[in-house]
């Protein structure tokens, strides 16, 4: 009977010692830094044109995303896990061969601790009308 006491309370001993010294210590979270979106083409034909901004600050120069390509827009947090940033606008023209309207979205974007990785996704499709017209338009991609 003493053993087993003396074994019980020597582990407890030691679990406190480890517990102190920071060896079992949980891993690390990383710091969200950056607000990240990611603007997927999937159009199989098409070069889509468009600006973005952040808020109310000025559009940015013009991106041309090439067939089946994505690009990456990242804010950088002005502290780590502020996780809010100005509400990411995406402008773009919808027709494909005639005239072209302009269409301008409010996006949103996932928190993360790199720019380039894990923002939420949007898709460009090619889309037909009623009347038979191609057009293109932005989608969320649900389930990521």
């Amino acid at each position: 009977m003493f053993a087993s006491r003396l074994s019980a309370r020597m582990m407890f001993q030691i679990l406190a010692v480890t517990f102190a010294a920071g060896l079992w210590a949980a891993p690390a979270q990383a710091q969200n830094n950056y607000a990240v979106i990611q603007i997927e083409n999937k159009t199989k034909d098409i070069t889509i044109h468009y600006r973005l901004r952040w808020g109310t600050g000025d559009w940015s120069e013009e991106v041309a995303i090439k067939p089946g390509t994505f690009w990456t827009h990242w804010y950088q947090f002005t502290q780590a896990d502020q996780n809010e940033c100005p509400i990411p606008q995406i402008r773009f023209a919808t027709g494909i061969g005639r005239r072209r309207t302009l269409r301008t979205y409010n996006l949103e974007a996932y928190a993360s601790p790199t720019k380039d990785t894990g923002g939420m996704i949007f898709q460009f499709k090619k889309m037909t009308d009623a009347e038979g017209e191609d057009y293109i338009d932005l989608f969320f991609l649900k389930d990521q």
